[in-house]
């Protein structure tokens, strides 16, 4: 009798570690939701202080980037391909980098939130652009080796 009592205790304690590594899986562990956010403000930060090599690391090779403010990109503004999106985004550094600064740039996120997955993360936060404007940002990142990288970033602007 204090056999199947015993064992029967052990099956809530079973339970509960199932399920909590579930949701673990499921929604990601807190260390990794962390690094992703770091790995977005790390991101941001090269990019309002234009340090380029800073900026290029943190996009996957074969990332794509949606952005309708890139009058240079015909192809319903998406750029694919980390040495096309660095062929642009250098010269949008180039033009920056004339004003004043650092920082240049001048993003911070307001409601950032985070989406974990399996290997990957979204990311969506708004900013402000002046008085009367707001820029909306969506990242997607994929763990590769280790690395957080993004893969794909929609951007948007609201005038």
């Amino acid at each position: 009798m204090a056999l199947l009592k015993s064992r029967l205790l052990l099956i809530p304690i079973f339970w509960s570690l199932l399920t909590s590594t579930a949701l673990a899986q499921q929604h990601g562990s807190a260390s990794e939701e962390e690094v992703v956010q770091k790995t977005i403000t790390d991101f941001i930060d090269a990019f309002n202080n234009l340090e380029w090599e800073r900026f290029r690391q943190y996009f996957a090779d074969d990332a794509t980037v949606f952005n309708p403010a890139i009058p240079e990109v015909t192809d319903l503004h998406r750029l694919y391909l980390r040495e096309k999106i660095e062929a642009i985004f250098e010269r949008v550094f180039d033009e920056a980098k004339r004003g004043k600064g650092p920082p240049y740039l001048d993003i911070r996120p307001e409601r950032l939130k985070i989406q974990m997955l399996v290997n990957a993360a979204i990311v969506t936060f708004d900013f402000r652009r002046g008085a009367s404007s707001f820029g909306r940002r969506t990242f997607v990142l994929e763990k590769r080796n280790g690395r957080w990288l993004i893969v794909h970033l929609h951007a948007s602007n609201v005038a």
